[in-house]
């Protein structure tokens, strides 16, 4: 009988080993989906597109002087359009590619003109050389897409493609985007109608 009892007890040793190493495996099988799930999610969550209030390291708001100080030096651009404000002044730095529009000594829009070769520089997870349709596929519904009011012959034709809610504008030429623009998100709203309407 001892010899029966014994292979009782290690058949039991053996099943209830083969249950731990089932629920021990389990237990990994679930830790590892938990991960899984929160580096998808933590991924998902850092590529939202969300509200931009700076471009360049220049910030809507910042004051002039700061930037001058920060930057360099800028030159004034010469108008070529029509202004919201017409003691706003437009500055440009041909070496960083960047232009800002300052009004009463502080930042009101920054743009950011793309290089025509390789170019990384993206805003809300759409970068320079970028479709209208990438724009469209990432912002769906909240695009409000503009044509130039006054079309110049000798020029290709531009559209801005808004995106109001997170303070964005992309502008496109031949369905490229060539500028990147970063404005109060209530200021943009109202661009509308300056240099651009809807599309008709």
């Amino acid at each position: 009988m001892a010899a029966k009892e014994t292979a009782e007890a290690i058949l039991l040793v053996i099943k209830r080993l083969a249950k731990w190493a089932a629920w021990g495996l389990l237990g990994l099988v679930g830790i590892g989906t938990a991960i899984a799930l929160a580096v998808s999610g933590y991924e998902k969550w850092q590529n939202r597109p969300q509200i931009v209030s700076s471009l360049k390291g220049i910030g809507i708001g910042d004051k002039w002087a700061d930037v001058v100080f920060k930057q360099g030096e800028f030159k004034v651009q010469p108008d070529t359009g029509v202004k919201k404000y017409q003691d706003e002044i437009d500055y440009v730095s041909d070496e960083k590619r960047v232009g800002v529009s300052v009004r009463n000594g502080v930042v009101t829009v920054v743009r950011y003109f793309c290089k025509t070769d390789i170019e990384y520089t993206e805003l809300n997870g759409v970068r320079c050389g970028a479709s209208g349709d990438e724009i469209l596929k990432r912002f769906g519904d909240k695009v409000r897409v503009l044509c130039e009011k006054k079309v110049d012959e000798s020029k290709r034709p531009v559209r801005v493609y808004d995106v109001v809610d997170f303070g964005t504008r992309y502008g496109l030429s031949l369905n490229t985007v060539e500028v990147l623009l970063v404005a109060d998100k209530e200021e943009l709203r109202t661009f509308v109608g300056l240099n651009f309407d809807l599309c008709k």
